[in-house]
């Protein structure tokens, strides 16, 4: 692990490893995880589609915890990649895009969350292209991963109130979605400035392939 990180992230590394890494099999790396997420992003859709909401609901949560659980797997094994830097995110994004399309609620900060995703699939692109062009990676923030938690317990929250018809737990759900709006801003100001920061340093030869999982 790194020095650099910040002590939250340690203890959060820390508090997944002794819960629930010492399960997982040294064979599974974190980028199997992230794939399964990818795996579950059709599931999820066409669960919330067909009208089960109950297996939808299942199926997110099973997502939104591999998001926890690769993340503090790569630090604490330093098995952290580059592939993983950006394959990692992009899943977050499509996990929570595909749960709130299906939904296609008319709650205004369903429809702010999902246009705001659509803008960061944009960066992510050209950061792409600026790392295969021998570009440095930028890191998820922690204004981001706050967002993410933020993101994925607030529409867990959401689906559940929805699911029950209660009201009472839609409401605050709601409030918390505009909390991870508000932290994907701050994100994004970070990341922006980050990006520019790594523009300006010396690049690396271009890459011919993809990092390994």
């Amino acid at each position: 692990m790194s020095a650099e990180q910040p002590r939250i992230q340690l203890l959060f590394d820390r508090a997944i490893d002794r819960s629930l890494l010492w399960a997982v099999p040294g064979a599974v790396r974190p980028n199997h995880l992230t794939f399964l997420r990818f795996l579950l992003v059709p599931a999820v859709y066409l669960l919330f589609r067909a009208g089960s909401t109950e297996a939808a609901l299942g199926v997110f949560v099973l997502g939104a915890s591999t998001d926890f659980m690769d993340g503090a797997m790569a630090r604490t094994r330093d098995q952290v990649t580059e592939l993983g830097t950006f394959i990692d995110p992009l899943a977050d994004k499509l996990l929570v895009a595909g749960a709130l399309l299906a939904l296609g609620s008319d709650y205004l900060v369903i429809k702010v969350i999902v246009a705001s995703i659509g803008l960061e699939l944009v960066f992510m692109a050209a950061g792409a292209a600026h790392w295969a062009r021998g570009g440095r990676v930028v890191r998820a923030n922690v204004f981001g991963k706050i967002k993410m938690v933020l993101l994925s317990v607030g529409l867990a929250l959401f689906l559940l109130g929805q699911m029950l018809g209660a009201e009472s737990v839609v409401r605050p759900a709601v409030w918390m979605l505009w909390a991870a709006l508000a932290f994907a801003v701050a994100s994004g100001i970070k990341f922006a400035r980050s990006n520019r920061e790594a523009a300006s340093l010396p690049q690396k030869a271009p890459r011919s392939g993809s990092a390994g999982a």
